[in-house]
């Protein structure tokens, strides 16, 4: 009788539970529409003029100031919850706004936390209440709020939060994010923005506009914009490092990207021989090897077998599977390379490179195959059975 009971107890609290858990779900999916349909009607517009003068701003509620001053200080506390306050407000809009664009000093340096000789080094743009207002509007969307992130973006605040301001805008206005996002490509265009001359910015607007132009490029036009392209191939040909392997990581899907794709391995591959390739160098060559197509590969395989022979295990044995693919060397190449990677299996101690080598040499030449592979080796049988496929 207890038994019974305790599994009917049990089972009304697991249907209470799904009750409670279904009703929070369907009441926070509502209230999201509902918000969004309702910052999407009732668009009030924000007098840029008005907020930048932050304290001049006129707020009846002590306790709404408060909450509100407490962002500008060295040490804003607890900022979800401040928000959450300004937040109710019907001047929320305008305060966050303000305090967004606000570049100034801080209007509170609490004493506990930062020396008297510190003070005036301290500054409120570190970002941590950017990027709280910047999730805080991703979340409820307002047209409202279209100026005040152009005039973000066009500040010089850190790239991730540029970065942030222009995923935001992409969702009100794509064609202006995306028209912001290019004047970020390059330093040296007449109408660049002030952050542009940092790298890390341009490596990530290029991203961001390249993501954003795939649909477009796809459905209203063959090409992409011609700052991009311009962009692309200054990065791969001028810049650092750390930007070509920003722009091998975009080139991928797209019919649009080929050139640039053979004009980053023609680079990357240049380098290798000048042994003048870094380390992002390497992960760059490695994400392309691992993307392109027989067309592009096939006119560079004296590059790749130069890699099998040589190279660090990881390109030699991307390199390796390349070559194994039908159709791709003449017979002077092949026997070449047969002779490389039967040298390199005896002298490499890396295991996956040696598995490697033996399943390129499999496919070129069996018996050799079987030879390097040893007595208990796998690759005996399957070299035996690729020697009988050839019959």
């Amino acid at each position: 009788m207890f038994a019974k009971h305790r599994f009917a107890q049990q089972i009304f609290v697991k249907q209470w539970r799904s009750l409670c858990l279904s009703a929070c779900i369907y009441y926070g999916i509502c209230n999201g529409l509902i918000g969004h349909q309702v910052a999407a009607a009732e668009v009030v517009a924000i007098d840029l003029a008005e907020i930048y003068a932050a304290q001049t701003l006129e707020i009846k509620d002590q306790h709404l100031r408060e909450q509100w001053e407490s962002l500008f200080a060295t040490d804003p506390g607890w900022i979800p919850e401040r928000i959450l306050w300004i937040r109710e407000s019907d001047q929320a809009q305008r305060l966050l706004a303000a305090r967004l664009l606000y570049r100034g000093k801080p209007w509170k340096v609490l004493r506990r936390r930062y020396p008297a000789d510190e003070k005036s080094e301290v500054s409120v743009n570190d970002g941590f209440v950017q990027d709280h207002i910047l999730r805080e509007w991703r979340w409820n969307p307002s047209l409202a709020y279209i100026p005040v992130y152009e005039k973000y973006i066009a500040s010089d605040m850190e790239p991730r939060y540029i970065l942030q301001a222009l995923i935001n805008l992409e969702e009100l206005a794509p064609e202006r994010a995306f028209s912001l996002g290019l004047r970020l490509l390059d330093e040296d265009a007449q109408d660049a923005l002030p952050q542009a001359k940092l790298a890390s910015m341009r490596r990530q607007a290029l991203a961001f506009v390249v993501q954003h132009a795939q649909t477009q490029i796809v459905e209203q036009a063959p090409h992409p914009h011609t700052a991009i392209c311009a962009a692309l191939e200054r990065a791969l040909t001028q810049g650092s490092d750390r930007d070509r392997f920003a722009a091998c990581q975009v080139l991928h899907g797209q019919a649009w990207c080929l050139p640039f794709h053979q004009l980053a391995l023609d680079v990357l591959l240049s380098r290798y021989k000048e042994q003048r390739l870094s380390e992002v160098d390497r992960l760059a060559l490695v994400t392309l090897l691992a993307q392109s197509d027989a067309l592009s590969l096939k006119a560079r395989v004296e590059s790749f077998i130069g890699i099998v022979e040589k190279a660090e295990p990881a390109l030699a044995i991307l390199s390796a599977s390349i070559l194994g693919r039908t159709g791709m060397l003449v017979p002077e190449q092949r026997r070449r390379l047969i002779a490389l990677a039967s040298l390199r299996v005896d002298r490499t101690s890396s295991l996956p490179l040696r598995e490697a080598l033996l399943g390129l040499l499999a496919r070129l030449d069996p018996k050799t195959a079987q030879e390097k592979a040893g007595v208990d080796s796998p690759w005996v049988d399957l070299s035996a059975h690729r020697k009988d496929l050839r019959r």
